[in-house]
Order: structure tokens, then sequence, then C-alpha cells
């Protein structure tokens, strides 16, 4: 592997005890688990060429850590970085045990920190924050047992740099078995301990093993409604369900996609309006086809399209991150009879959690019965550093007040399907 820098850590449980996060209000994650001693070496990596060489080990990792994610897969990260990285600079941190094994990647990255035009050093974010595609609960993938060495390793490693100003990590896996690793070792960095606040909530529906058990979890009402759906699309439109199978129907099920999804919106989504967004979808599409990993449903009918549907498939989960629906055919409740039909497929898969990813739309509680959440991790080395990212907010606020922003939906699924 090709390494810019390499930070050597001996952890001894008799030369340097466990470390504990200083103690401070609101902090939710809790104290970390003592951890065994182990000799971590990390590298920074912050060239391209060294990059791609994580390529081979990083999914195998991912698959063995207690964080499997399709948004810290290498497929979304690595072209999340050729997309929008432009301006910002790698910086990885891979931990490597003492038989030189990979035991650990943080996939982050160097963002300069000003204010008006004075520098202040760089902040380091997830890759994957920033640019108009939303990744959710990301985090650092380390092979379970040794989260406790890695993040104190990893994080002294980080601030061994002198230009670092600070760690700004969102969306941060609340459920992560890193998290209060982290903030403990935060906690001897800096004069300020790491702050923690909720950053984003994903409804979720576990799914029974049968559908006939998912049928008779639902409630009355709701079998008889979605069943006048379903005749009434069948009877009007001659209504059918197809999933993307093929490169060419790829092609054509993007822009049809793309097309509801506008018309559905009428402008008022940030999602498939700029070329990179639509790039970078285009890009993730064909390399999850091409790995069985996509799920793209279209609700045909003999008068076109009615609704579209763009899902992931990773780990025994699906991820509902896109749809579209033709608005004037509303009173069929196209979106819904699809929404109902990609889950159906999913129970026939044998997936056991749909993700509805972030946003508290009422529609998708229909199905979800519980929340899985992010949040927001930072940690500032220094006091100047720390008052120019809490003016970001109201910097951020006061822009959007002079300039309309577009609208309330985001760049993955809202609104209504």
């Amino acid at each position: 592997m090709s390494a810019v820098g390499s930070f050597i850590a001996q952890r001894s449980m008799d030369a340097w005890p466990v470390r504990r996060p200083r103690a401070r209000s609101g902090a939710g994650s809790g104290a970390p688990a003592p951890w065994l001693p182990m000799t971590v070496r990390v590298d920074r990596v912050e060239d391209e060429s060294g990059f791609r060489e994580l390529s081979t080990t990083w999914d195998a990792l991912l698959e063995a850590s207690r964080a499997p994610n399709l948004f810290l897969s290498w497929d979304w990260v690595s072209l999340w970085w050729a997309t929008y990285g432009r301006g910002d600079r790698l910086h990885l941190l891979v931990a490597r045990d003492a038989y030189d094994q990979v035991i650990g990647i943080a996939p982050l990255k160097k963002r300069r920190l000003s204010i008006v035009g004075v520098g202040l050093g760089h902040v380091v974010e997830f890759i994957g924050a920033g640019g108009d595609v939303t990744p959710e609960r990301l985090d650092f993938i380390v092979r379970p047992g040794a989260e406790g060495p890695v993040a104190s390793a990893m994080i002294d490693a980080l601030y061994a740099d002198p230009t670092v100003a600070g760690l700004d990590l969102k969306p941060l896996s609340a459920a992560s078995a890193m998290r209060p690793h982290l903030v403990a070792a935060l906690a001897w960095h800096g004069a300020h301990a790491a702050a923690e606040t909720p950053y984003s909530l994903c409804p979720v529906l576990t799914l029974p093993a049968t559908w006939e058990a998912f049928e008779q979890g639902r409630s009355r009402n709701y079998r008889k409604k979605m069943g006048e759906y379903q005749r009434r699309c069948a009877r009007d439109f001659g209504a059918r369900v197809r999933l993307t199978t093929t490169p060419a129907e790829l092609e054509r099920d993007m822009a049809v996609l793309i097309d509801l999804h506008a018309k559905r919106w009428d402008g008022q989504s940030r999602a498939f309006r700029t070329p990179e967004y639509v790039q970078f979808h285009h890009r993730l599409a064909a390399r999850l086809l091409a790995t069985g990993r996509l799920r793209l449903f279209v609700l045909e009918s003999h008068d076109g399209p009615l609704a579209a549907l763009y899902c992931f498939v990773d780990g025994g989960r699906y991820y509902f991150y896109q749809s579209g629906r033709d608005p004037g055919r509303s009173r069929h409740r196209p979106g819904l009879v699809l929404m109902h039909a990609a889950i159906q497929q999913a129970i026939a898969e044998g997936i056991e959690v749909f993700d509805f990813l972030s946003g508290g739309e009422a529609y998708k509680y229909i199905w979800a019965g519980e929340e899985q959440g992010s949040v927001h991790l930072e940690h500032w080395r220094t006091a100047p550093a720390r008052l120019v990212a809490q003016a970001r907010p109201w910097l951020r606020r006061a822009r959007h007040t002079l300039i309309p922003d577009l609208g309330p939906a985001p760049t993955h699924a809202g609104g209504h399907p």
C-alpha cells in the first residue's frame, strides 16, 4: 500500500490504561468496554494509488465488521470520491495488527477550514459528506473486537498531523461499536470534549420470514385498501411490476425514474438536478446491477410507466433510495402499490430489513415500526476552530434567508411514493 504517513501505537494495559471520556452531559454513547492489549500500526493514505490498492481488502473487512452498510462499500465510497472529491484531500486511516493484517479502515477526507479567507487548518470528515447525494449511518470499518485499540491509535494518528483542526463526523451510526471508543480517545486531545448531537432517523421495517406472516401483521384496513389500489391499477391500466435485469433495461428505466421523479416534484426536489448527481447514480446503478445488488422496480401499464422505485440490496437489507410516479394517476396510488410489491419481493429473497432511509415522511410509517439513527460527532482542537464550526449553522441559515431553498425534498426519497 502507498501511504504518506505512518503512526505506530504499542498498546499495553500496564503502560497505557483503557481511556475513558471526560464527564459531560448528553454524551449518549456510554463508556467504552475495556479492550485487550494489541499492537496497532496506522498508515495515513493520501494518494489515489493507495486508495485503489485498498479495493481488494475493503469489502471483505466491511462484511466481517459490525458496520455492514452499502454506503460504506467500496462501490459507493470510491464512486463518491471520483464524483464529488474535487477540492478535498484523501485522508484515509488504515490500521494493521502485528501480523500486518488490515484490521481497520477510516474512510476520511480533509477539507480546508477557513473564515473570511483566513485558514485555520483542515477539518476531517467522512468521505460521502457533502455533495448532493445522501448516505446514512457512516462509520469506521473495523474488525470485531479491535474497536478500542484501533480507535485509540487512529485518533492519535489523526492528531499527529498538525494541520488537523478538528474532526466532524456525520452521519455517524448511532449504533456504531466504534462510537464510544472514539469519544474516549478524543478526550485525550485538545481542550474541549467531543460533542454529539442527533443527526438523522431512518424508519425501518423488520421483515418476517413469509409473505403470509407479513399480511397477517397488517391491519384489516391496510389489506382492504391495498387490494383496492392493486385492482384499480390492474383494471384501468393493465399494470404489472417489472424489475430491471439487463444493462439495456437499466438505461431505459433510469430515464423513467428521473422523468417520473421530476413530474412528481415539479422542480421542488434536489434529486437528479445536477449532472454530478445523475452521473453518480447512473454509474452506481450499473455497478450494483453487475453485482446483483440493484433493485429498480417499474410499475408499467398500457399507457406508459406509472411509478418507479430505486432500491439497493446489501447484507440482508433493502435500501429504498428514490422514487417517482405519475401525478396524473394519484387516485390509483401507484406509488403505494409498487412499494407493497417491493416489500413482497424483499421477503421472497429472504431479506431481514427494509430500510426507508432518513426522513420522517408519514407514508413510510405505513410499514416501518422502528427507527435507526445517526449522530453528529465533532471535536475541535482549538477554540478558533470550534467557534468557526459553531458559526457555520448560523451562516447557512443567513444564506438560505437571502437565497430561497429549493424545497423540502431531500436527495433520497421524501414526500409520498
